[in-house]
């Protein structure tokens, strides 16, 4: 939940102005995936922390695109027969009327 991850990196953000590194103050929070804290353990040790955040945020949005990707994958079928059932019921609803009327006047 974004709540609870937002809660965890204002407080990793208040140690980190208490003199923390920022991947040991990530490092302690339960909903942290360990992959940014070690990113950011990098990052600090190298002197390019936006970097490696960058290549973990595009990590994050790879995964993202994929799992969206699946799931639209797996949706589509699903709504062509949906499709399929409602303008199956409009050319009934359309054709029987007229199937009736023509067999009252015949």
């Amino acid at each position: 939940n974004n709540v609870v991850v937002e809660d965890s990196v204002k407080a990793a953000a208040q140690e980190v102005q208490g003199g923390k590194t920022l991947s040991d103050a990530l490092r302690d929070k339960p909903y942290i995936d360990p992959m940014v804290y070690q990113m950011a353990a990098i990052g600090e040790q190298s002197g390019k922390m936006d970097e490696m955040l960058g290549k973990a945020a595009q990590v994050f949005e790879d995964e993202l695109d994929e799992k969206i990707a699946t799931l639209s994958a797996m949706i589509e079928p699903v709504m062509m027969i949906l499709l399929a059932i409602v303008a199956g019921l409009l050319v009934g609803g359309v054709l029987f009327p007229i199937y009736a009327l023509v067999n009252s006047i015949g």
